[in-house]
């Protein structure tokens, strides 16, 4: 009688899961956390530029609250040439800075370079127009000061109509941003380092707000 031997098979092992995917996983859940990191850091930078941005023109000279519904009423005055100009002349503009100095403040003196630059940056950029309004008796009051702005456009307020009649300006100098609407939407009081492509892009910001 012969005898059948068992046959010792042995239960077949699963396949061992390829690596392959696993690896997969594990590099792109890397990456995702990756680049969370980064866009967490340059959200903060972002943040960070914001508030340094507001602490710096914001407080305490800067009135957020000075947005007008009504727009400012048209104007005129006289520039150094003798001619007079309206407010409307700008009406296509997007937006007007509106700068009310005086010949006997030095700080007014000291920032008329930088308004100058300001000045150039905004006509090539052709989306607003800086005017500067002197507070003065006369043009020879005013005379003096020009050789620090040559190129500014300046206009004579001899009694105040427009510097505190329209604008309520109380102390000089004061910088208004009008929107393309005419409406004042920022006052900024004090000098400020005008000419710097930073402060051109917070006001940009201030007409659009």
């Amino acid at each position: 009688m012969v005898r059948k031997t068992p046959s010792h098979t042995s239960p077949m092992s699963p396949a061992a899961p390829p690596r392959f995917p696993i690896l997969a996983w594990v590099v792109g859940l890397l990456l995702v956390g990756l680049m969370s990191t980064l866009f967490a850091l340059s959200l903060a930078d972002v943040r960070e530029a914001s508030a340094q941005a507001r602490h710096r023109f914001a407080a305490p000279n800067f009135e957020a609250s000075a947005t007008h519904a009504a727009a400012v009423p048209d104007f005129a005055l006289t520039d150094r040439f003798g001619q007079e100009v309206l407010l409307s002349r700008f009406a296509s503009l997007d937006y007007l800075l509106v700068h009310i100095w005086t010949p006997d403040c030095d700080t007014c003196l000291a920032e008329l370079p930088a308004l100058a630059e300001l000045d150039h940056q905004l006509s090539q950029e052709g989306r607003a127009a800086l005017l500067t309004i002197a507070v003065a008796d006369n043009w020879e009051r005013v005379a003096p000061a020009l050789s620090q702005g040559a190129d500014l456009r300046v206009f004579l307020d001899p009694e105040d109509r427009v510097a505190k009649g329209i604008f309520g300006a109380q102390q000089y100098p004061e910088m208004f941003v009008l929107d393309k609407q005419r409406r004042i939407r920022a006052r900024f009081d004090g000098s400020r380092p005008w000419n710097t492509a930073s402060v051109r892009q917070f006001l940009a910001q201030c007409a659009q707000n």
